[in-house]
């Protein structure tokens, strides 16, 4: 019997085109041929005194570097074996990073009443959090570190990263990071409920003033109206009989603006007011004089 094994599928386009693009930085070019992760040729190359590490562009300038950059991947080959061999204990590191809040101020850790390590930040209303755990400390994690139990010391005004040690190794920095990882999304989570209530408070309030503001402008108005309206009540009244007497004679609305227009322009005082009818809604609209202002006027005078 004739068994046929199919052949291994070719890789994406994409994947492809990349593999056989000439590396332009010493962390692609390493990760391709050690097959080390980046974070380790990160640490490598930053620990060979390369500045950008990983990202570092080819080629190398000087031979300097070269021998520096294959000395620290030496050592950290040692390490791995001396992990396999239990030769090396792994470290129990846990990388912090900011949230929220500005750049500055220093931080710690300190214990929290449940007996768990939280980090509190005292220069503004930021403070760290769990990011990432390792079981070395990498170069790229060696901004200024935190001090605490069991850490390094040392902190700079603007850092947004910190390093923490954890006494009892590897195994006792996964315990920390997922038990303070926990109480850490809780209060990610209120934060965002908070951000998110506040949120919806300030457009409520907004909307309201916009509100309050327009009817305070309508009602001005309306009093203003009716503050012209009585004080040129006589006026308004002779408009009003007049208008009402000629509706009364059986004068059609067309006939009624066509004598106020001619009326208007003979001079009479009364069809002067007059500004137009408003036929479908029985309406007469006058035009009125602020005696208010003229009365201000006069008694300042």
């Amino acid at each position: 019997q004739l068994i046929m094994t199919p052949p291994p599928p070719s890789p994406p386009p994409a994947a492809a085109a990349f593999a056989d693009r000439t590396p332009k930085t010493v962390r692609e070019a390493l990760c391709r041929s050690l097959g080390h992760g980046p974070p380790m040729i990160d640490h490598a190359a930053r620990a060979a005194g390369l500045t950008l590490g990983g990202a570092t562009p080819l080629p190398l300038v000087g031979a300097a570097e070269i021998d520096a950059l294959f000395a620290q991947l030496s050592l950290l080959d040692d390490w791995f074996e001396g992990v396999a061999t239990n030769a090396v204990e792994p470290e129990g590191i846990i990388v912090l990073k900011k949230h929220g809040g500005g750049g500055g101020g220093g931080t710690g850790v300190k214990d929290t009443k449940d007996g768990r390590e939280a980090s509190h930040d005292d220069g503004d209303d930021g403070f760290m959090i769990y990011d990432e755990f390792s079981p070395l400390s990498l170069m790229q994690h060696h901004q200024p570190v935190c001090g605490g139990e069991g850490g390094d010391g040392g902190v700079g005004p603007q850092t947004t990263t910190r390093v923490k040690r954890v006494e009892g190794g590897f195994d006792a920095a996964l315990d920390d990071y997922f038990a303070t990882a926990e109480a850490q999304v809780e209060r990610l989570a209120r934060e965002r409920a908070e951000k998110t209530a506040v949120t919806r408070l300030d457009k409520v309030r907004r909307d309201q003033e916009t509100r309050a503001a327009q009817l305070g402008r309508e009602t001005d108005k309306e009093e203003a109206r009716a503050t012209l309206i009585e004080y040129n009540l006589e006026q308004v009244d002779t408009v009003l009989v007049a208008v009402n007497s000629a509706l009364a004679g059986g004068m059609a609305w067309d006939d009624l603006e066509q004598m106020i227009r001619q009326e208007r322009r003979s001079g009479n005082p009364v069809a002067q007011l007059i500004q137009s009818l408003d036929l479908p809604n029985n309406r007469v609209t006058v035009n009125l004089a602020n005696h208010l202002d003229d009365a201000y006027e006069d008694g300042g005078a």
